[in-house]
């Protein structure tokens, strides 16, 4: 899989879909990657379900803080 350079939050993504954003787990205070849903207006929360699927969750809570990145095709 070949993934896009990295955006700033600041940036809106193109096209709909799934993206790698980046974070801080606040527990550890330490980076972490999740995932999320871009649905052209909004970025949406994304679950991995256990056979693999992602699952879109509600409105994130980070709109536009963290940095992402697509996947090339």
């Amino acid at each position: 899989m070949k993934l896009t350079p990295w955006f700033p939050g600041t940036v809106k993504p193109v096209r709909v879909g799934v993206y790698e954003r980046t974070g801080q787990n606040p527990p550890f205070n330490n980076p972490s990657f999740r995932f999320a849903y871009w649905d052209g207006e909004l970025w949406k929360g994304v679950w991995a379900s256990p056979k693999g699927e992602f699952v879109v969750g509600g409105v994130a809570n980070h709109q536009h803080s963290l940095d992402w990145r697509g996947v090339e095709k």
